[in-house]
């Protein structure tokens, strides 16, 4: 999982909607970045480890940077 600085990328970030429009989160944006990463806008990487039921739980350090995304969105 990369954090990645949107003020160092030099593709655009688009803040869209899920695809699913009966996805829960439906009402929130989420970033998404259109075309190549480049590497000094990944500031960390994260190690995505699969929980017990075999899904994915994000680690506790994303919980600001979440609500950072969610907030910017909504702007």
């Amino acid at each position: 999982l990369l954090c990645i600085n949107p003020q160092y990328l030099t593709s655009e970030v688009r803040f869209e909607a899920p695809a699913d429009p009966n996805d829960e989160r439906a009402r929130e944006l989420f970033p998404h970045v259109c075309g190549p990463i480049n590497l000094d806008a990944v500031m960390q990487v994260l190690d995505l480890p699969r929980d017990s039921q075999g899904g994915f739980r994000l680690p506790e350090a994303l919980g600001a940077g979440a609500q950072e995304a969610k907030t910017k969105a909504e702007e």
